[in-house]
């Protein structure tokens, strides 16, 4: 919510906008986050606590790193609404890194839990004050970070805007754990084993369906608040395109490598369902064609419809899951009803909102997502046809080099010539470290 708004003003060269945007947005939640500091540190030094010393400490740091993280994850919303999403992405990675190479060297001299946590902390702080440093760098006349009462008073629309993108974060958590509590409730520890497992690795597809998110974002930002509807219609069809063919690609490879990744991981073998995991992999593939759908409302602060219709889905979707199991339909019944749900309430809502907002037509989502589906099709042969090589690791090897020979041929025709350069020019300045604007 904060980061299109700082993106929009960004956009319409609203400076001041800008300004008393990030300040509300860090007052707003840098609150948020030390009330809930508060609440957490009085809860860990009531008298009545039976925790020792070193359970408080671990708490306290934790909770400390968290409060921290809250608003700078505000600050990290002004690369990617200034233009700097490569080096908003670098800078997170760095920040990964850091946290990642403090931690695994703590581990290894087998410092305490309070140590650890303090380590935490410690990395929490000093990434935070370089990504300060560095956004003053970049933008200083527009990061200009400041807490304030003023601020904290104007920044309430702010928090009403944000309740659409908690309902988000609500009905995936009740989607995801509420399917896995009806089975658990009404079948037997297998039946919720070999559902879990299906769905872990069906779930690697919706993976690979997010991955432009991140930079795409900002620029649909920057196309809404110019109101540029004819280019933002173009970049929703390659997006969709992009989104449905990597998530077939990557449904073709986990149906070959499946078996074996489990039995490396788990050393047992899995009993395959074939029906089921190719039910739950055709809806992480259409999830993947419609998602982007939502994209430039969300982008453009517009949350309201679909998130309504999101927790719609959830609620039908754990409802039917529990009838199923009663009734005795099994999984593959689960997972039909759980496809047919987000065919109604994701599918059909999602495009007819997200159409009348970049005013497209429901025939140009239809033959995007076709031709990525056509255009994957050749991967789904090769994995068939690398089923009949003996050995694991030479059938995935084989399904690797065929899948890269492919990969030009398909791509190609997926884009067209012009848009096949577009994006091969994006990924070529995603590589490279950006240069200060």
């Amino acid at each position: 919510c904060v980061g299109n708004r700082l993106a929009t003003a960004f956009a319409q060269d609203r400076k001041q906008d800008f300004i008393d945007t990030l300040q509300r947005g860090i007052s707003l939640f840098g609150a948020l986050a030390l009330a809930a500091w508060l609440v957490a540190t009085g809860a860990v030094l009531a008298t009545h606590t039976s925790w020792d010393t070193d359970s408080k400490l671990v708490i306290l740091f934790y909770s400390a790193s968290t409060a921290i993280a809250v608003p700078a994850g505000v600050l990290m919303t002004c690369y990617a609404a200034t233009g700097r999403v490569v080096r908003g992405q670098h800078a997170g990675n760095a920040v990964r890194l850091v946290t990642l190479a403090a931690s695994m060297a703590a581990l290894a001299r087998g410092v305490s839990q309070p140590s650890y946590a303090g380590v935490q902390l410690v990395c929490t702080v000093m990434t935070t004050i370089a990504v300060t440093i560095d956004l003053l760098r970049q933008a200083p006349e527009l990061f200009k970070p400041r807490f304030s009462s003023r601020a904290l008073r104007e920044a309430m629309p702010l928090l009403r805007e944000s309740l659409p993108y908690w309902v988000f974060g609500l009905t995936n958590a009740l989607g995801v754990q509420g399917i896995l509590l009806a089975i658990s409730v009404n079948a037997d520890g297998q039946t919720v084993a070999t559902f879990t497992t299906h769905r872990a690795f069906a779930s690697l597809v919706s993976y690979a369906g997010v991955l432009l998110r991140p930079a795409i974002w900002t620029e649909l930002t920057f196309l809404a608040a110019h109101s540029d509807y004819p280019r933002l219609r173009s970049l929703v069809r390659l997006i969709v395109r992009t989104n449905t063919w990597l998530a077939a690609v990557v449904g073709c490879a986990i149906c070959l490598a499946a078996p074996f990744v489990y039995t490396l991981w788990t050393r047992s073998r899995l009993q395959l369902d074939v029906p089921l995991m190719l039910i739950l992999i055709g809806q992480a593939v259409l999830w993947s064609a419609w998602a982007p759908l939502s994209w430039p409302l969300m982008s453009a602060n517009q949350p309201r419809t679909l998130a309504r219709w999101s927790l719609v889905n959830s609620a039908l979707t754990v409802a039917g899951a529990y009838v199923c199991i009663r009734a005795d339909w099994g999984l593959r019944g689960l997972a039909i009803w759980s496809l047919a749900m987000d065919v109604v309430c994701g599918l059909i809502p999602f495009s007819l909102a997200a159409f009348a907002f970049i005013q497209g037509s429901v025939r140009s989502f239809a033959t995007d997502a076709a031709r990525a589906v056509l255009c994957s099709a050749p991967f789904g042969l090769l994995a068939y046809g690398c089923l009949w090589i003996p050995g694991d690791l030479t059938r995935l090897a084989s399904f690797a080099l065929g899948g890269i020979l492919l990969s030009w041929p398909c791509l190609r025709l997926l884009y067209g010539a012009r848009d096949f350069a577009r994006v091969s020019e994006s990924l070529m300045a995603a590589i490279r470290w950006p240069r200060k604007m």
